[in-house]
């Protein structure tokens, strides 16, 4: 499973007033696992890891997830463990 290349934690994340809101949704995890869409997919979520963007997504995303592919509910424990 393709992890970031540093552990994301909360004190990465930059003030609600001044960090730029990305949401995404279920495909936007999907696609790290997509040959299609790997690439722009895995730097999308390395830039939510270096605090470029705060991630903003949904219950409905949440839960399209957990019926979805383990490596993205796995992806999805990474960089929401706070939605859990």
């Amino acid at each position: 499973m393709w992890e970031p290349a540093e552990s994301y934690n909360d004190s990465m994340v930059g003030t609600p007033d001044t960090t730029v809101r990305i949401y995404a949704d279920t495909s936007v995890f999907g696609g790290v696992f997509d040959e299609e869409f790997e690439g722009p997919s895995k730097a999308f979520f390395d830039a939510i890891r270096k605090a470029r963007f705060l991630l903003v997504t949904s219950e409905l995303v949440r839960q399209e997830i957990q019926a979805g592919p383990k490596s993205a509910q796995e992806l999805f424990l990474i960089f929401c463990r706070w939605w859990i």
